[in-house]
């Protein structure tokens, strides 16, 4: 997801997927914010395209 959505210059969300990866790995109690975060910033790329 990282690098998908880095590539299409949805710049907010591929830092937030790099976050949930590293978070995975060394602080497991950060997940589920950033997950919450992923999951508002979904909603905003999902309004941005159907404009």
């Amino acid at each position: 997801m990282k690098g998908t959505t880095l590539n299409i210059n949805f710049n907010i969300l591929g830092n937030l997927a790099k976050e949930l990866e590293e978070a995975i790995e060394v602080n497991g109690e950060i997940v589920p914010y950033l997950q919450e975060q992923m999951k508002n910033e979904i909603e905003i790329v999902k309004q941005d395209i159907e404009k």
